[in-house]
């Protein structure tokens, strides 16, 4: 695989929004991650099931279109108080996705 150009452009979401492909982009590379359930603040467990993780994803900027929709999870709410007017959980931290896009083209090979 030849070398790249260092040169990127990183667009970062935290709220649902449009990615729209730089001009020279070559490749592109995405960090996701979805909305955290709330957590129980005495226990830490989630007040809802599942945790949502981080997917990595790298393509070929010419398999992609000009313009994207991105859409970024929300944190889980508060959970109900407790009766002395306590809250019984913490919210959960927003999604949010890091597009890391490479401009120009490979550099030609070495002949070895």
């Amino acid at each position: 695989m030849g070398r790249m150009d260092l040169n990127v452009d990183i667009q970062y979401f935290a709220s649902s929004g449009t990615w729209i492909k730089p001009r020279d982009a070559a490749r592109v590379n995405c960090i996701l991650r979805g909305g955290e359930a709330g957590r129980n603040i005495l226990t830490g467990r989630p007040e809802q099931p599942g945790d949502p993780g981080a997917t990595l994803a790298s393509f070929d900027a010419g398999d992609l279109p000009a313009e994207m929709p991105v859409t970024v999870g929300r944190g889980g709410g508060h959970a109900a108080t407790s009766s002395a007017g306590l809250a019984r959980s913490i919210a959960g931290a927003d999604g949010f996705a890091l597009i890391i896009t490479h401009l120009g083209r490979p550099a030609p090979r070495d002949p070895a």
